[in-house]
């Protein structure tokens, strides 16, 4: 007879897993938004993290009565998940994002679970089943019915952009994120790391930003001169977004939900990101749903059913836990 208890954390993990994606969404929206002209990657990201630390940092010392001292392998593992996940990935995304098509760009980041696949089969040993390739095929399968047929177009009219090569950089570091998340912080929590990497980053990044500034480069001085002006208002409240919900909530839900299933498991929901947006943008900015978003949808449901289900076969579907306390 089954746990209750492992079945609602289980439940709780895919919940958590299901959340950072539509969080995430948002920022795809709203970042293409912002590069378009109004600020740079550099500004998104400087302040994503800035904003998402200032709360986490906040909500570390409230939860374990003060902030953790790191000892040197803890700041390694801070400073490694800074790099990878808050400052390369997200720098790769947003500068992507100005070079290339949003289709293109997202399909190739659908590929990130392949990646992490790879990576996790290659560092912490983690095996699969039939279930959970076939889920992982159905997924992608998805996807591509969402971004191809959703958009009308088809793969042989996809044109290679300049930033194709920066969305398959940014998929590689998110994949690795994702097999460091599982591994890192030792005796530190999940909520503590997170926002000492979102720390590092934020601050690790703002000599950079005020040298841009200095030399004349970047959208926020502009919109600080107009002064309170709607837009301003408005690039305020995006960035608000950004280092709230997309980062400090998202992150959290990420980080916690990888730590209670797996690194494999856990990047399989990043293929809802594509649902979520095309949901989002025919919300927000008055797309179409068409019949492709609908089956693609069901595709990647079913893709993340097949990949979570438990094992029916004998033997086990993953490997063994590796030793040290995984995030």
């Amino acid at each position: 007879m089954s746990d209750p208890r492992t079945g609602r954390r289980a439940l709780g993990a895919y919940l958590m897993l299901t959340a950072a994606p539509l969080l995430w969404a948002g920022n795809w929206v709203i970042g293409r938004v912002l590069v378009a002209g109004v600020v740079t990657s550099l500004e998104i990201t400087v302040a994503r993290w800035l904003v998402g630390a200032a709360v986490l940092l906040g909500l570390v010392a409230r939860r374990e009565g003060g902030l953790p001292r790191l000892d040197g392998r803890q700041w390694l593992s801070v400073v490694a998940g800074a790099a990878l996940g808050m400052v390369a990935y997200t720098l790769l995304q947003y500068e992507a994002l100005r070079h290339t098509q949003a289709i293109n760009g997202t399909l190739i980041f659908s590929a990130s679970p392949a990646f992490t696949l790879v990576l996790a089969a290659t560092i912490l040993g983690e095996r699969w089943g039939l279930s959970q390739v076939a889920g992982i095929a159905l997924a992608l399968a998805g996807v591509g019915v969402i971004l191809l047929g959703g958009s009308g177009m088809t793969a042989a009219g996809l044109r290679v952009q300049p930033g194709d090569a920066l969305m398959v950089a940014a998929s590689w570091t998110w994949a690795a994120y994702t097999v460091l998340a599982r591994v890192a912080a030792r005796r530190l929590s999940s909520l503590a790391w997170t926002a000492w990497a979102m720390a590092v980053a934020g601050v690790g990044l703002l000599p950079w930003q005020l040298v841009e500034w200095w030399r004349g480069a970047g959208g926020l001085p502009a919109l600080l001169a107009e002064g309170l002006s709607p837009r301003l208002l408005a690039v305020a409240g995006a960035l608000l977004y950004i280092g709230l919900f997309a980062s400090a909530a998202a992150y959290v839900f990420w980080g916690e939900g990888v730590r209670r299933v797996g690194a494999s498991v856990g990047s399989v929901f990043g293929n809802l990101l594509p649902v979520f947006t095309a949901l989002l943008a025919v919300a927000t900015l008055g797309e179409r749903l068409h019949l492709a978003h609908l089956l693609g949808a069901a595709g990647v449901m079913g893709g993340v059913w097949l990949t979570t289900r438990p094992a029916s076969g004998p033997g086990p579907a993953a490997a063994p836990r590796p030793v040290g306390r995984p995030r």
